[in-house]
């Protein structure tokens, strides 16, 4: 992650935060915190894998985390508590998110390419 783009999620989510604060004092504060953990992080995380630029994995992770939180929250929710369905569910994505995010790092480490002959090769044949 570029320099400039961390320095504008971090002023993005700053805005953020003092606006939650103002608006609802602490209790906004970790509304928009603990809604940026649960929603947003481990949806990027999982788009990290893929071949987005930052932007747009932020974007997608916004409404993709949107969709993809609240179903299984509800659904597990009508078995078990609420606040342990959001628990069990951050945590699953989390953890979800970090491994396909390592899996992804290590494909781009080991240098494994697709087995394509490239132009040259293709030429010289």
């Amino acid at each position: 992650m570029e320099l400039s783009t961390k320095l504008t999620a971090g002023i993005i989510t700053t805005a953020f935060a003092l606006f939650g604060l103002w608006l609802f004092g602490f209790t906004g504060l970790k509304l928009v915190l603990l809604s940026s953990i649960v929603f947003v992080l481990p949806v990027y995380l999982i788009l990290a894998r893929f071949e987005l630029s930052t932007s747009e994995k932020v974007f997608f992770s916004l409404f993709l985390g949107l969709v993809l939180v609240p179903v299984p929250v509800y659904w597990l929710g009508t078995l078990i508590s609420f606040r342990l369905s959001i628990a069990i569910l951050a945590l699953l994505l989390l953890t979800l998110g970090f491994f396909m995010r390592k899996k992804g790092n290590q494909h781009h480490d080991q240098g494994n390419e697709p087995d394509v002959p490239s132009d040259v090769e293709a030429k010289q044949s």
